[in-house]
């Protein structure tokens, strides 16, 4: 007795959902090698990054953020936390303890923030004046990537960017305060100084000046 058309329409589709796809030991359904679906790496190129853009750990809403005063807080010379944040680029990890080594400022910003705007021309401006002895990093704060790149078309700067972890890992571990924030490291890698607020050029230099003894 030959079978019926059903079951000849059944065993067909079951051979073609398992020759475009297999599983691999982990039990997550890949691509067979016949496969062209494409995948992060080979539609961008071979270089691309594992993560791409807009893959970063974003903005964890919080309801328990560090308050504080809005003065300067010259630091104990407490060491630099070490703290996984992500490449705004790429989403690549980084751990701020590679920082350490040279003179650095630290500067959380975020899209959202109108102090930010205004004082971002500003630093863009020293990470110029002290390019080579002074390392600038920008680090967002409770920020979605995708909001914070496009802030970065409109206001450029010629220096790292990075997300935080959670939105605020390494702006709770430094202490930190207010956004926009501050933060001077010497090359020692001891936190020796926090702005809370818009920061202005010749604040800024003062700073840089009094606790990393580096002049404009």
């Amino acid at each position: 007795m030959s079978p019926r058309p059903a079951s000849i329409w059944l065993a067909a589709v079951v051979a073609v959902t398992l020759a475009a796809c297999t599983t691999s030991d982990e039990g997550a359904p890949t691509p067979s090698q016949g496969s062209t679906a494409a995948t992060p790496a080979s539609a961008a190129g071979s270089g691309a990054a594992a993560n791409p853009p807009g893959d970063c750990d974003g903005a964890v809403p919080s309801d328990d953020l560090p308050d504080g005063p809005l003065a300067d807080q010259p630091a104990e010379g407490e060491p630099l936390p070490s703290v996984l944040v992500q490449s705004l680029d790429d989403c690549t990890p980084v751990d701020t303890a590679s920082w350490v080594g040279e003179p650095l400022v630290v500067n959380f910003w975020a899209s959202w923030c109108g102090p930010c705007r205004a004082e971002m021309p500003d630093l863009a401006e020293a990470a110029e004046v002290y390019d080579g002895r002074v390392r600038f990093v920008g680090v967002t704060f409770m920020d979605k990537p995708v909001d914070s790149r496009a802030f970065l078309d409109e206001f450029p700067v010629p220096y790292d960017t990075f997300v935080d972890a959670n939105g605020q890992d390494l702006f709770r571990a430094i202490e930190a305060r207010g956004t926009p924030a501050t933060v001077l490291v010497d090359a020692d890698g001891a936190v020796v100084f926090r702005h809370a607020g818009q920061i202005s050029a010749d604040a800024l230099a003062e700073a840089i000046s009094d606790h990393l003894d580096v002049d404009a």
